[in-house]
């Protein structure tokens, strides 16, 4: 429960994570068991390991297929880009 608004929390903040790359991240999502369907889903783009892949191309395609990943399970997804 929240202190300010005595209501469930609505802030999510992860604790901090070493890099994964999109294919990891994509086979994360496809075998993720999730209790219910979540109000919405963000996605940070792109993901902490860049060195995964030799070309941008090949990076922009695997983040490609990890998105496609996330729309297949969940209706509601944003992509934001990250500055970190």
């Amino acid at each position: 429960m929240s202190e300010v608004t005595l209501h469930r929390h609505k802030l999510v903040i992860p604790a901090g994570s070493p890099g994964v790359c999109a294919d990891d991240l994509r086979r994360e999502v496809l075998h993720a068991v999730v209790p219910r369907e979540p109000d919405a889903v963000c996605v940070m783009a792109p993901s902490n390991n860049l060195t995964a892949s030799k070309t941008p191309e090949q990076a922009g395609q695997a983040f490609e297929r990890y998105l496609l990943a996330v729309l297949s399970r969940w209706p509601k997804v944003s992509c934001h880009a990250s500055s970190a």
